[in-house]
């Protein structure tokens, strides 16, 4: 079974003063199974080799013969070759087929003209990669010129905004405090978001600053949603290899009261908190007085050792 696929699926006629389209051209979705692959799902007929129909475009590249010399797998950009020959992109502001690039077609016959030689063929004289404009200089489509995009994450962010013992141990929250949101810097991959720290009711090992503090998000998700300006109770994460301090779609959230520009003291709001997390918040507190307690008194004893 010889390959003469090629020699009927790359005529061109890139160049010539008799290649003109009386027809109008039509944008339409691509139907062709072998070239589904594409980056691009619309194309525009009639093609380069006067095919006005996906039916005759299937006749000529969607056989027995291309698909043996595609699963020899020659040149991973052979099936984009083909394909746009004889599905060009559909877009607006071109008239005409987009052909491909010189270097693609320099790559395909490159890699596959081993695998036709296997055949008993040699590269179709008609196919002339010269013909064919570079990308630098003339309009021509290659596979890098289609960047694909990934489907942004569906966030699910944290919107409970109860919370109670269980659940704080079962999330595994390593700081607890109250601070107000001063600005959000956001990367394609986290969030930077600084704040004025207003009171610190639990912590863990990274250091947390006196009067400003940074946190992180470690996703691209916008989680949790935060306002500037605003005053939070803040329950995360915490990151002690590189220090940081994590708020992500589990986090806890709760938008701390304050009453006009003036905030109301904290033992005063704590008062008007739920059950569950005034008792969590008072629990926390004693905790971290106990440590407080305890590092002061170690700090002491140290002292006096030196002391003597």
């Amino acid at each position: 079974m010889g390959l003469v696929f090629l020699l009927v699926a790359f005529t061109l006629c890139f160049g010539c003063a008799h290649c003109s389209y009386s027809v109008p051209n039509t944008c339409q979705p691509i139907r062709v199974s072998i070239c589904k692959s594409l980056p691009y799902n619309m194309t525009r007929l009639p093609n380069l080799l006067y095919h006005y129909t996906q039916e005759s475009v299937a006749a000529s590249v969607d056989n027995v013969e291309i698909r043996t010399l595609i699963n020899t797998s020659c040149s991973d950009a052979l099936v984009f070759l083909l394909c746009v020959y004889h599905l060009p992109i559909c877009t607006s502001g071109f008239d005409i087929p987009i052909p491909p690039c010189r270097s693609v077609c320099n790559k395909v016959k490159r890699e596959c003209t081993p695998s036709l030689q296997l055949f008993g063929r040699k590269w179709p004289s008609d196919v002339n990669c010269e013909n064919m404009p570079t990308y630098e200089k003339g309009v021509c489509v290659k596979p890098e010129s289609f960047v694909s995009h990934p489907p942004r994450p569906v966030c699910k962010c944290n919107k409970d905004t109860s919370i109670n013992q269980r659940k704080f141990t079962a999330k595994g929250f390593k700081f607890v405090v109250i601070a107000e949101v001063n600005s959000i810097t956001e990367t394609p991959s986290e969030r930077k978001i600084l704040f004025a720290h207003k009171k610190t009711i639990h912590k863990s090992l990274v250091k947390l600053g006196k009067r400003k503090l940074t946190m992180y998000t470690n996703s691209s998700c916008p989680c949790p949603v935060l306002q500037t300006n605003q005053t939070y109770l803040l329950m995360g994460h915490e990151d002690t290899t590189n220090g940081k301090l994590i708020l992500g779609p589990e986090s806890f959230v709760y938008p701390w009261p304050t009453n006009g520009k003036k905030e109301r003291k904290y033992r005063q709001i704590k008062k008007t908190l739920r059950a569950p997390l005034r008792n969590l918040l008072q629990k926390l507190e004693q905790e971290l007085k106990k440590k407080r307690a305890k590092n002061n008194l170690t700090k002491l004893n140290k002292r006096k050792a030196n002391s003597t």
